[in-house]
């Protein structure tokens, strides 16, 4: 960020929205620490320079807190320091990171919610007293359900990527459960939640606390895996793409020896074929 545009943020800016982060679950340790957690504390101080500041808003995640059955809206206890985490992955090789992992991020399933939940610790360090700041937790967020237009979306994440390759024909069989309940919320939705509860906290001026909201959907519309599935069957059907490689959709399976089987046949070996040919014709293999 340039000197100018810091200036111009820093008279300018009222409201600041801190939604930017990595949100890949295989990010090595030290990328996930110095993307979401100290991107997280020059954001903070970012909006500190801010001379208009009336709120700070950070967009964090559901599942930051994933290893509690019941996540309720509050800050919960720090599983390590988040300065002595950003010191350590300044100062600590990507090697030695590795072997480090699983240790430092548990009971965290991967990095991404143990520096999302470290992040929530540094806007509560540094903003809390000094202008009203929110935290706010969406779930899985997809496309949109109205605006800008119906359906609109800019990435895989989430389900997209998944029934997108279904209905390419390329993904054929999935490990899961289809009784599994999913809390996909709409990009749209989660836009408007935010604009509420700045609103209502700009309304309340809170200082000495750091206000929390959880954005899900899953106690209102639950939906399970296989509902997810077969809705997307059925958009293939009524729009299918115009380039399909083969027959589209896959089939969901609890079992594992089925799903490793099904990837030898229907994964591996039309890949091992497919790259054969591309070979055979002088051209490069997938």
């Amino acid at each position: 960020m340039t000197e100018e545009d810091r200036r111009l943020v820093s008279e300018n800016c009222h409201i600041f929205y801190h939604s930017a982060a990595s949100v890949r679950f295989d990010d090595s340790l030290k990328y996930a620490i110095i993307m979401n957690v100290r991107g997280t504390r020059e954001t903070a101080a970012l909006a500190l320079e801010c001379k208009k500041l009336e709120a700070f808003v950070h967009i964090s995640t559901t599942y930051c807190n994933i290893d509690r059955e019941i996540i309720e809206e509050k800050i919960y206890p720090a599983r390590a320091d988040w300065r002595d985490a950003i010191r350590l992955a300044e100062e600590t090789d990507d090697m030695n990171l590795q072997a480090l992992t699983h240790h430092y991020i548990a009971p965290h399933p991967n990095t991404y919610t143990f520096a999302k939940s470290l992040a929530e610790h540094t806007v509560e360090d540094m903003m809390l007293g000094k202008a009203p700041t929110i935290i706010f937790r969406p779930s899985v967020v997809i496309n949109s359900i109205r605006e800008p237009v119906v359906g609109w979306n800019d990435n895989f994440n989430g389900p997209v990527g998944l029934l997108a390759a279904g209905g390419k024909g390329l993904l054929r069989t999935v490990y899961g459960l289809q009784e599994s309940v999913q809390d996909y919320i709409s990009c749209d939705i989660i836009a408007s939640l935010l604009i509420l509860a700045t609103k209502e906290t700009l309304a309340t001026k809170h200082l000495n606390e750091v206000v929390v909201y959880n954005g899900s959907k899953y106690k209102y519309l639950p939906t399970t895996t296989g509902e997810i599935v077969q809705m997307g069957a059925d958009l293939i059907w009524d729009t299918p793409y115009e380039q399909i490689l083969w027959y589209p959709w896959f089939k969901m399976t609890r079992c594992w020896y089925d799903y490793y089987i099904k990837v030898l046949v229907y994964h591996m070996l039309p890949a091992v074929f497919l790259d054969l040919a591309l070979r055979v014709a002088g051209m490069k293999p997938m």
